[in-house]
């Protein structure tokens, strides 16, 4: 890999092995992509990961606190366009308190 190609630029690799390509991009951000209700359950869609690159997802009932002191609610991985859907089952169900969640890449 050559060097570093300059400040807020990464190297994008996807057609490397494709056809050999080997281009300068800007990072993008991970995100939330959408956040729907499905009964009692939230499913939360992310988008701009780094494909197969880790992804967890923090939870906190208390959204001042430090993200240190979040708890995690799952770790997985980005799939190869970068994307990643999880599923919290019964997170509205009556008695639960409410809910903030965060991304965190590795």
């Amino acid at each position: 890999m050559p060097a570093t190609p300059g400040a807020g630029l990464v190297w994008n690799t996807n057609n490397l092995t494709v056809n050999g390509t080997l281009a300068v991009a800007a990072p993008t951000t991970p995100s939330f992509g959408s956040i729907m209700v499905a009964g009692s359950d939230i499913v939360l869609n992310a988008t701009n990961g780094t494909p197969f690159g880790q992804v967890i997802i923090l939870t906190s009932t208390n959204l001042t606190l430090p993200v240190a002191q979040w708890t995690p609610l799952v770790t997985n991985n980005f799939d190869g366009t970068g994307s990643y859907s999880f599923t919290n089952s019964g997170a509205l169900s009556s008695g639960q308190p409410q809910q903030f969640y965060r991304l965190q890449t590795q």
